[in-house]
């Protein structure tokens, strides 16, 4: 039978890079180094040093190596070692397309403990090499004096053009992007020579009326055995801030995707959380989604929400119950808001709420802490002066709310000018 060569052209390219920016392209080759960590059973604190100016990029992490089997994945369009629990990678997309992107020539070295050091290098040449057999195919050397555990991505001839300014913003969303990981010291990043810091926490405020509150379920993926593990802390915040304006944050398998979102992606649309507007210029939640990658509802390029994907319905759904008990209160209670959250809360006053996903979730939800009640201010008179004022006008024997309404009655006829009898 007759067969047709379908062996792709290196244009592929061209259209793997067609959406990415250089932080998207920054944090793929970021979340290829954290994914080789986990898949290499390491412990402790990962490092990565990042290097860039105006002309190179480079970064070396310490995740361990990638041996001889595994490094053309790197560049094979497609090229993965699968979705797994807790890894970012699964389309086998990332690393090529941030090469690509960021410059026209690039080498790659890698060392695995005990094993021998590989490098290779990739320019213009080899990608307009689009005919023969040998097209797809990069030559590499062996080096034994490569530092064992460690892989060296370094970037020149770029195509994205990095100043002072550029690069101080990439550090930036490096901090807040990874920052859970950053916290917990799981990863240790090191930016021109400098540690980055620890992105703040949400300043979530602790109040009576609603306080912040953790929901911990695990929601069932359709049509597998699977299940991915959801947290979503919610509340209202101190004040809105550079940091963390309101909205929510949607972070999946620790690593951030969406901040501060106020669209239908999360729920603002009429029929469930309403559109955004200043009066909930203080709601926060921060969704967490860990579970096997493939199940994670974000795009490719781990940017945004992928809102065909099968699980993505029951997380909003979640979501949305969530923190409706919150904007429905700061919608009806704005004017008196900003008096009701002044004290920042603790960790330890967030309360953590464990449920069955799909069973008692809504009741759970609607009663903790009654946060959708309007707010009642009562006020509390002094005794000693209520006692002068009950003296003063021959008023022992009338109950509070009699005494009450002879003060409103008289004060009344005061402002309207009506002498007294």
């Amino acid at each position: 039978m007759p067969t047709l060569n379908v062996t792709p052209s290196k244009h592929i390219y061209d259209a793997l890079i067609q959406d990415i920016d250089t932080n998207r392209a920054i944090f793929d080759l970021l979340d290829n180094a954290i994914d080789n960590w986990k898949i290499e059973d390491q412990i402790g604190t990962l490092r990565i040093d990042i290097s860039m100016d105006e002309a190179h990029i480079e970064i070396k992490d310490y995740s361990g190596g990638i041996d001889k089997e595994t490094l053309p994945l790197l560049l094979m369009p497609g090229g993965t070692r699968g979705g797994r629990l807790g890894i970012r990678g699964v389309w086998g997309v990332g690393s090529k397309r941030a090469l690509f992107s960021l410059g026209k020539k690039f080498v790659i070295s890698t060392r695995k403990h005990g094993s021998v050091g590989f490098i290779l290098e990739v320019d213009e040449d080899w990608f307009k090499r689009d005919e023969g057999e040998d097209k797809w195919t990069i030559e590499y050397e062996e080096d034994e004096s490569l530092e064992e555990g460690t892989t060296t991505i370094t970037v020149a001839n770029l195509k994205v053009l990095l100043d002072p300014h550029s690069v101080s913003m990439i550090k930036r969303y490096i901090a807040r992007t990874y920052r859970d990981e950053i916290k917990d010291k799981t990863l240790e990043i090191v930016f021109n020579d400098e540690r980055i810091s620890i992105f703040p926490d949400v300043p979530w405020a602790k109040s009576q009326y609603a306080p912040p509150a953790r929901y911990i379920t695990d929601i069932p993926v359709p049509n597998s055995d699977r299940h991915l593990h959801a947290e979503i802390t919610a509340g209202v915040m101190i004040q809105p801030g550079e940091d963390y304006t309101y909205g929510i944050d949607f972070v999946g398998n620790r690593r951030l995707i969406l901040h501060n979102n106020l669209d239908g992606r999360m729920g603002f649309v009429k029929e469930k959380l309403g559109f955004p507007h200043p009066t909930i210029n203080r709601f926060k939640a921060v969704v967490r989604i860990d579970g096997d990658s493939r199940d994670i509802p974000w795009n490719s390029a781990k940017s945004d929400i992928n809102t065909n994907h099968p699980v993505y319905i029951s997380i909003v759904d979640l979501v949305v119950q969530v923190s409706r008990q919150y904007v429905s209160f700061l919608r009806r209670n704005y004017e008196v808001t900003s008096k009701l959250f002044r004290d920042e809360a603790e960790e330890t006053d967030i309360q953590e709420i464990c449920l069955e996903y799909g069973k008692d979730f809504q009741k759970v939800v609607k009663e903790y802490k009654e946060a959708k009640k309007e707010i009642r201010i009562n006020f509390t008179v002094p005794e000693l002066e209520y006692k002068q004022l009950v003296e003063h006008f021959g008023l022992g024997d009338s109950t509070r709310k009699e005494v009450g309404l002879f003060l409103f009655e008289r004060a009344l006829k005061e402002i309207r000018g009506i002498a007294e009898d």
